[in-house]
Formats: structure tokens, C-alpha cells, sequence
């Protein structure tokens, strides 16, 4: 558990009890090979977001903050 500015982040490995063996490193593969990309976070301040990954050690960042039309978003990468 890792909390940044009153917000808790959350990453737990797949397996027991919700998966069984099999199932965890299928998922894991998954993961690994960037085929399961639906989770997105979503924060007021995605600029001051980076900064705290960032001086905290994160180094898994695919793309900096970048402004769209739609917004500003990052990437990350966590593997398992």
C-alpha cells in the first residue's frame, strides 16, 4: 500500500486465494506482454502525481505527463 497526498494505491500480485496457480501466471504473462491495459487512474494534479512517483524511487514510467486535447496523462509500467 502506497499513499501519495491522502490517495492509497494498491497492487497485488495474481494468485491464491483469487486465482489458483495456473491462472496467476497466465496473468502474469498478460501483464508482462502489455495485453491487459484497462486500468487507469485518475488524479486532479497528474503534474505533482509524477513528482511524487518520482521522488519516491518510481522508475516505471512509459511517458511523462503530456497534454491532449482530452486532458493530461502519464503511463506507468508495474510488473509483477
Amino acid at each position: 500500500m502506497t499513499r501519495f497526498g491522502g490517495r492509497e494505491i494498491s497492487l497485488e500480485q495474481p494468485g491464491a486465494p483469487l486465482h489458483d496457480d495456473a491462472t496467476a501466471e497466465q496473468l502474469r504473462e498478460l501483464v508482462t506482454k502489455g495485453a491487459l491495459t484497462g486500468l487507469v487512474l485518475s488524479s486532479d494534479d497528474v503534474r505533482s502525481l509524477y513528482e511524487s512517483l518520482k521522488a519516491g524511487g518510481f522508475t516505471g514510467f512509459t511517458q511523462e505527463p503530456t497534454d491532449h486535447f482530452y486532458g493530461t496523462d502519464m503511463g506507468i509500467r508495474v510488473s509483477f
